[in-house]
């Protein structure tokens, strides 16, 4: 069987996204994708791979997959005796797995190898190493038993477990008794320390002896509503500004979108062949809808949170009265005054908007806020200017 892994460089504590270094080791035949999913996996580490290089160093990531599998791709992060034993705690195992699932568009769980077979066939192909102690995704609900109240991990929905009717325990030290012997009463978690089966362990007791983490991903079904139409196109729906690439004058976003390489795209913004096309990485903010736009936003993910409008206080007000930070600006219109604010240059982020088209204010006639108290705004003197606020905040 082929196996793939490639070893990533990834710091974990920037902005929680993944940088990757790669190097290749292949055995038992060449590094051959032989599914979707497999693909995706290759193509996820060497885009994270050109992030790595133009941005951050870290820990080691490594990513492996194999024909027994092809539905599945397999994700390792070795070497956690660091972070103050934080990074061995059964807690940051199921975490990470998730956020890397949520990266990369899969759903991640601790691996569930069901019957010794498969662990033979995992240690054959080098998805496990004899010398690993990792976190296995099976855990006690019932600790009053044996083996009664075991439970395996599911990818779907997320969190979910289904009885566990099987699990290939390993023999404690060869003797009788062998697991589940419930550690005294204390065993709660599954555990992979070496061999063909599964230990159970407590899991407070056991974690300063991990050493890795593994996960299995599988590919996560997709919503088909993931449009949101009259979008405004200059909101970005990522607040990472890495992730954004503008596109003129393109025929097809979608394909623009499929084949990035300097971010995983997993969502765009366009209105049609032969206009402009957004490219964004995974959808974090809320999306903002414009009267009269013919824009559209697809999201790959399907994560779109609820639409946010800008609706008008019924209150005109002098901006320089609001007691609060500004920024002074000048616009060419009330959308123009919308799009600095949307531009996210200021921290905190920009909120809200006051827009004045007097001309009497035509040098300063934009003022962009942090988002607004109802108390400032009804303490504000009046004025000709209409404030603007948007509604998710």
């Amino acid at each position: 069987m082929a196996v793939f892994e490639k070893i990533v460089d990834m710091n974990w504590y920037i902005a929680a996204s993944l940088f990757f270094l790669i190097t290749n080791q292949c055995s038992f035949g060449g590094c051959v994708p032989v599914s979707e999913v497999q693909r995706r996996c290759i193509k996820s580490v060497e885009t994270a791979q050109h992030l790595a290089n133009k941005f951050y160093d870290g820990e080691y990531l490594t990513y492996k997959i194999y024909d027994g599998e092809p539905e599945k791709c397999f994700l390792y992060f070795p070497d956690v005796y660091w972070n103050d034993g934080r990074s061995q705690t059964l807690k940051y195992a199921i975490d990470s797995c998730n956020d890397w699932g949520t990266e990369f568009l899969f759903s991640c769980t601790l691996t569930t190898p069901k019957d010794k077979a498969k662990i033979q066939e995992y240690l054959h192909n080098e998805i496990y190493r004899d010398y690993y102690n990792l976190w296995v995704g099976c855990s006690k609900t019932d600790t009053s038993s044996e083996p009664a109240g075991w439970v395996w991990q599911t990818p779907f929905p997320l969190g979910s477990t289904v009885p566990a009717t099987t699990i290939p325990w390993q023999p404690k030290n060869g003797s009788i008794p062998q697991q589940p012997d419930n550690n005294g009463g204390n065993a709660n978690q599954c555990v992979y320390a070496g061999g063909v089966g599964i230990q159970d362990e407590n899991a407070d007791d056991f974690m300063p002896m991990i050493s890795e983490i593994l996960c299995e991903c599988v590919d996560r079904p997709r919503n088909s509503s993931c449009s949101i139409q009259g979008v405004d196109q200059y909101a970005r729906p990522r607040s990472n500004f890495h992730y954004f690439k503008a596109h003129h004058d393109v025929q097809n976003c979608a394909l623009k979108c499929e084949q990035e390489t300097d971010f995983i795209c997993k969502a765009f913004v366009w209105k049609g062949p032969k206009s402009d096309c957004y490219l964004y990485g995974q959808v974090d903010t809320p999306v903002v809808k414009q009267s009269g736009s013919e824009w559209i936003l697809i999201d790959l993910d399907c994560v779109t949170s609820a639409s946010c409008q800008w609706p008008d206080s019924p209150k005109k007000i002098n901006p320089v009265t609001v007691e609060s930070r500004m920024i002074e600006k000048k616009a060419k219109s009330r959308d123009h005054c919308l799009t600095l604010c949307l531009l996210g240059k200021r921290q905190p982020p920009c909120r809200a908007y006051a827009f004045s088209a007097n001309p009497a204010h035509r040098q300063k006639n934009c003022y962009l806020f942090p988002a607004l108290k109802p108390e400032k705004i009804t303490a504000a003197a009046a004025g000709d200017f209409t404030l603007s606020q948007n509604s998710c905040h």
